[in-house]
């Protein structure tokens, strides 16, 4: 029984993308750390986990892991689904994730490697309950099986799935109109654009009021917004959607794909740049929730690394 299970996980874990993808993860974790640096204990307390391992590289280590399959089993932990009656039932998820492993972190009689995995994955996990596919409608594998044509920026029209649209390719596009906006030359990964979202007008006001860790209540959000502005047609049940297959084996016809053009583009985008900012606060604050008043007396990054030198013949 549990070979079976394991082995459905495995099947469904391999064919879900990743969450945001490195950019958007990554995003996330430079907005965090930022907000961070006015806090030194919680640095600290991270510090005394992962090392001087960036935030950003926490950030994308349990997609990473993806590739070394004693993570298999993880694959749950990436996404909430609701669930439908007679269709599917529920399963350990994310929310696991954010009620369940805080207390890995601070239980004195854990190993630092089994916190090292938890803190990676509870700064990944948050970063995915604000993708709004990650928390799927039980049908369609987050959109994973919803096949449209995307012809933003090009009028080429490409043939994507939803779930890669608003992992990968609207932060992406997100940030390249970011830079061009900025005038900036060079260079435009996800600190660039985390410096660019948070230089917005609106981004101090959400920093002062948003308090809100209750992971339940980013799922509720996450879901309204799946069904506001994700589907193109968000009335329709999600099993009369004809570019949504019911698994990967079916097949769909290029003609009955939505076109998504550049009026969608610009009503996602703000929602994947708020959503970046929200995750980003978010982060922070839970990781100041769990680890701010936690004994520490790791050193800082600056002193680990200044240390290979000390002894350096002149």
């Amino acid at each position: 029984m549990f070979k079976s299970v394991m082995s459905l996980l495995v099947i469904f874990g391999a064919l879900l993308a990743h969450a945001w993808g490195d950019l958007g993860h990554e995003t996330i974790a430079e907005i965090a750390q930022e907000i961070l640096k006015k806090d030194p204990k919680t640095q600290q307390a991270i510090v005394a986990i992962i090392g001087v391992e960036d935030l950003k590289i926490a950030a994308t280590w349990p997609d990473n892991a993806r590739d070394d399959h004693r993570f298999d089993p993880f694959a749950q932990f990436h996404f909430h689904t609701d669930v439908v009656p007679g269709h599917n039932v529920a399963k350990p998820g994310a929310l696991n994730v954010m009620t369940e492993w805080p207390n890995i972190l601070k239980d004195p009689q854990a190993s630092n490697q089994k916190k090292m995995i938890a803190l990676r994955y509870l700064i990944h996990v948050i970063g995915d309950l604000h993708q709004p596919l990650h928390v799927g409608n039980g049908y369609d594998l987050g959109g994973n099986l919803c096949s449209v044509k995307w012809n933003y920026p090009s009028s080429l029209a490409k043939t994507l799935t939803l779930h890669k649209i608003w992992d990968t390719t609207i932060p992406s596009d997100s940030a390249m109109n970011l830079k061009k906006q900025s005038g900036a030359r060079g260079w435009f990964g996800s600190k660039e654009y985390a410096n660019a979202l948070m230089a917005q007008p609106e981004f101090q006001q959400i920093l002062k009021e948003e308090t809100n860790l209750d992971s339940s209540v980013w799922v509720e959000e996450s879901r309204k917004l799946r069904e506001e502005h994700v589907y193109p047609d968000p009335q329709v049940h999600p099993t009369q959607r004809p570019y949504c297959r019911k698994s990967y084996k079916d097949k769909v016809s290029l003609e009955v794909l939505p076109v998504l053009d550049q009026s969608y583009f610009l009503s996602a985008e703000k929602v994947v740049n708020q959503r970046l900012i929200l995750a980003g606060i978010r982060t922070a604050r839970t990781l100041q929730k769990i680890l701010g008043d936690l004994p520490s007396e790791a050193e800082s990054v600056d002193e680990i690394l200044e240390s290979f030198f000390l002894n350096l013949s002149k």
